[in-house]
C-alpha cells in the first residue's frame, strides 16, 4: 500500500496543533516553576517536582530546556518580559505625564506583586549591579538584571520624550530612569517583608508622589 503525503493544508493543520500543545506545555511548566519555588523556594524547584507538579513527565521538561538552570532562566526572562509587556503601552499612551506614570508604575508593580513569591529569591537589589554581586544566584539574577536594564532604556528614552515636550524638568534621563526601577524594586523588596503590606493602589499613589512632588510639604499634590 502507498502512503500519502498530507496535503500543504493538513500538514499546516498538524503544525499548528503541534505548536499549540507545545505551548500549553511549556506555560504548564513555567507555572510550575512559579508555583513550587513561590511555595517552597529553589531549593525544592527540582525538576522531578517541576513535571509532578505540571502533570507532565520528567522527559518532557528535557524537549524544551536543557537542563534546571535553563529552566529557571527562561521563567525569570517571563516574568521581566511580562512586566515590559504591560508597562509598554502606558509608555506610548496620549494621556498626560501623571496618568501615564501612573498607568506604568501600576503595570510594573502588579506583575511583580502577582509573582512575589518567585521574585523574593531572584529580584536583583541595587548592589548586585556591583562587581560580584549576583554571586547569591549566578543562575538566574543576570537574566532578571539583562531584561531589567532593557526595561531601563525603554524608560529612559519614554523620560526623555516627556523632558523634550516640557511635562518634566530637564534632568539625566538615565539616572531617572535607574531611580524609578530601583525605587519600585524597593517597594516589593519592602512588601516581601511585611506581614500585611499595602493596596497596590495605595502603593502606587505614594510612589507617583514622591516622583512628581518630592518631599517638600510644599509639594504634595492630589491632583
Amino acid at each position: 500500500m502507498v502512503s500519502r503525503r498530507p496535503s500543504p493544508p493538513t500538514a499546516r493543520r498538524r503544525s499548528a496543533k503541534t505548536a499549540l500543545i507545545e505551548e500549553f506545555r511549556v506555560r504548564a511548566i513555567r507555572e510550575a516553576v512559579l508555583d513550587v519555588v513561590g511555595r517552597e523556594g529553589p531549593a525544592a524547584a527540582t525538576l522531578q517536582r517541576i513535571a509532578d507538579r505540571a502533570g507532565v513527565a520528567k522527559g518532557t521538561i528535557y524537549l524544551y530546556f536543557k537542563d534546571r538552570d535553563d529552566l529557571l532562566r527562561h521563567t525569570a526572562r517571563f516574568v521581566m518580559d511580562e512586566v515590559r509587556a504591560r508597562v509598554e503601552p502606558w509608555m506610548a499612551s496620549q494621556a498626560t505625564f501623571a496618568e501615564r506614570l501612573r498607568g506604568l508604575v501600576t503595570a510594573g508593580l502588579t506583575v511583580l506583586e502577582e509573582h512575589r513569591g518567585f521574585l523574593r529569591f531572584y529580584l536583583p537589589l541595587p548592589q548586585d549591579r556591583l562587581a560580584g554581586g549576583g554571586a547569591r544566584d549566578a543562575v538566574v539574577r543576570p537574566s532578571v538584571l539583562e531584561r531589567q536594564d532593557t526595561l531601563r532604556g525603554a524608560l529612559k528614552e519614554f523620560l526623555a520624550r516627556a523632558a523634550r515636550r516640557g511635562e518634566i524638568r530637564r534632568t539625566d534621563a538615565n539616572r531617572l530612569a535607574q531611580f524609578i526601577v530601583d525605587g519600585v524594586t524597593g517597594a516589593i523588596v519592602t512588601r516581601l517583608s511585611e506581614a500585611r503590606p499595602p493596596a497596590i493602589a495605595a502603593e502606587v499613589d505614594w510612589i507617583v508622589d514622591m516622583l512628581l512632588h518630592g518631599m517638600s510639604p510644599r509639594g504634595r499634590s492630589r491632583s
